[in-house]
């Protein structure tokens, strides 16, 4: 996308996505960190690659706690998450959020890191941006016995998030 281009320019998809990227930013800005367990975080969390200054380690066993917050902070913001925890608990136990804007779901995971070897910045993107980054040849997964990729995928987002039951 030329920088000078508008959201309202884009395809519904890319403008969903810049949607919620843009009121991600804005959660993290308003420092959503009121939660002891994520005070870490504070300041260290982006979509940008470039501005995050997290690593893998540190997002090792978070995702509850920073999708946890970042629900909450994006709730503030005006956009409604739904929390959604891998398909196959038996083998990864993840959690992530799942939103939809003008009918396209989209994808947040700000602990992704913790999978996928130099991604430490904040996953948002559809469904099928996702999976593509995780079989994508260059894709690199860390801390899974999980080999294969495309099982990998199913296993922790699958076709469709399962939604964590209050």
């Amino acid at each position: 996308m030329l920088r000078n281009e508008s959201a309202e320019s884009l395809d519904p998809q890319a403008r969903a996505v810049s949607t919620v990227r843009a009121l991600a930013e804005a959660a993290f800005d308003s420092g959503f960190a009121d939660n002891p367990h994520a005070q870490a975080f504070q300041g260290a969390l982006s979509t940008c690659p470039f501005r995050t200054t997290v690593t893998s380690e540190a997002l090792m066993g978070k995702c509850g706690i920073l999708a946890g917050e970042l629900q909450r902070a994006l709730s503030d913001t005006g956009l409604p998450t739904e929390m959604c925890i891998s398909e196959d608990r038996q083998t990864t136990w993840h959690r992530s959020l799942r939103t939809v804007v003008d009918g396209v779901e989209v994808i947040i995971d700000p602990s992704i890191g913790q999978y996928v070897a130099g991604h430490n910045h904040v996953f948002v993107g559809t469904r099928a941006q996702l999976k593509q980054l995780i079989l994508s040849p260059s894709t690199r997964l860390i801390h899974t016995n999980i080999a294969d990729k495309g099982g990998f995928f199913q296993r922790t987002w699958g076709n469709k998030g399962q939604k964590v039951r209050n």
